[in-house]
């Protein structure tokens, strides 16, 4: 019996996919799915060269990093709601930072 089932998502439609698969099966053995991305700081969005300029006339550092936290966050949420439309009650989320 399948107690516990990992899938790992980076945004992409097959990843979502998995989603909905692994959750297919972790409701159908009431197992518990972990659900994983990781944060490559290189792959962040581009930010403005006006907000990088307002970020370090106020001393503010990490603003590509929290951007890729806020997309990683909003990612988490839409995978988790994937799983709980399909039964899953049991969810655990997990944001990893560095090399995929």
């Amino acid at each position: 019996m399948i107690e516990k089932l990992l899938v790992a998502v980076d945004g992409s439609g097959h990843s979502l996919k998995a989603v909905e698969m692994a959750a297919e099966i972790a409701a159908a053995s009431s197992a518990k799915l972990f659900i994983l991305t990781v944060m490559r700081p290189r792959q962040a969005p581009r930010v403005s060269s006006e907000l990088q300029n307002y970020a370090k006339l106020e001393h503010i550092d990490g603003a590509q990093y929290e951007a890729i936290k806020l997309l990683s966050s909003e990612l988490m949420s839409h995978a988790e709601s994937i799983a709980r439309k399909r039964g899953v009650t049991n969810i655990e989320k997990t944001v990893e930072s560095g090399p995929v």
